[in-house]
């Protein structure tokens, strides 16, 4: 899944969603730290800016607008033309840190 909006100046952005909960060297795993710095922030993990008028573009850190966003949900633009996102931040932090995250932060799914 690739959120994207398009501005009134026909710039597309569009995220790349982060592969991993936190860039933990073992994904998933308790008390695994993150990688410093992320490698997985090169080419994930943030927010691309194109034209939107155009095809055949190269994806490349030179078209990166935004970094840092694990995975952006929703998007819109206001009226001065600055770019909102929502994020979908980490997961599992009581059950990858449970001395330092209370059981009440952890995320919930009730499915």
């Amino acid at each position: 899944m690739h959120p994207f909006a398009i501005d009134r100046n026909g710039f597309l952005y569009v995220d790349v969603a982060s592969a991993t909960n936190a860039c933990q060297a073992q994904n998933r795993t308790p008390q695994s730290p993150g990688i410093d710095p992320c490698t997985e922030l090169q080419t994930r993990g943030g927010i691309w800016r194109y034209d939107a008028t155009m095809t055949n573009q190269a994806f490349s850190p030179a078209e990166r607008f935004a970094t840092g966003i694990r995975n952006a949900e929703g998007f819109a633009i206001e009226a001065n033309g600055d770019v909102l996102v929502t994020q979908h931040g980490r997961d599992q932090l009581h059950s990858n840190w449970p001395d330092r995250y209370p059981a009440e932060q952890e995320s919930h799914s009730t499915g």
